[in-house]
């Protein structure tokens, strides 16, 4: 049991009394502070947990500067790609076209894109023909390389894409710096 504070007050030079200490004197059998349930210093080396709890369910984006990426996007349950949520736009804009996914890729020191052309685990996860409760999925350097439709100019190791500014995008290939493209990433 944990030694107690005595029971007495403490008069002081002012002539006024201070309460005896409350509860136990060690550290170990004090209560601790309550953590912050959205990062820790452990996340920051790994925020791959960190993300996967805080990922919304639905994001809206508007895009002015790209607008074939704009609309809600919802996130696919059991896809994990590098650790990070997976998205997909809930409906193709235009018929015959489909809809593109929102993923993070390690590219470039860690960027947000959106894609048509998911790599093929990803691809395997929304068709149904790998279960979901698969393990997270690690692209290969090859498909790191997804085609953009518009990708984060802002490093986002420990960002999900609603973080990220606004002004922070484009739709340039990788490799190339091109114009930024207003693109606002909402949570639903």
């Amino acid at each position: 049991e944990a030694p107690v504070a005595e029971e007495r007050s403490t008069e002081q030079r002012d002539g006024t009394t201070t309460p005896p200490p409350q509860g136990p004197l060690n550290k170990e059998a004090a209560p601790s502070p309550k953590k912050d349930p959205l990062m820790s210093a452990a996340d920051l080396a790994d925020p791959t947990g960190s993300l996967i709890r805080r990922a919304a369910r639905k994001l809206h984006v508007i895009a002015s500067g790209a607008p074939g990426v704009a609309g809600e996007y919802r996130l696919l349950e059991g896809a994990r790609v590098h650790g990070r949520p997976a998205y997909r736009l809930a409906q193709a804009q235009s018929a015959g076209r489909a809809p593109p996914f929102l993923l993070w890729t390690p590219k470039e020191g860690g960027r947000w894109v959106f894609t048509a052309e998911p790599p093929k685990p990803v691809g395997d996860i929304v068709e149904g023909t790998k279960p979901s409760a698969a393990a997270p999925v690690e692209l290969t350097a090859a498909e790191m390389v997804l085609p953009p439709l518009a990708r984060s100019l802002q490093l986002a190791w420990t960002a999900l894409p609603e973080e990220l500014m606004t002004g922070s995008w484009t739709k340039a290939a990788w490799g190339e710096r091109g114009a930024p493209a207003r693109v606002v990433v909402m949570r639903g």
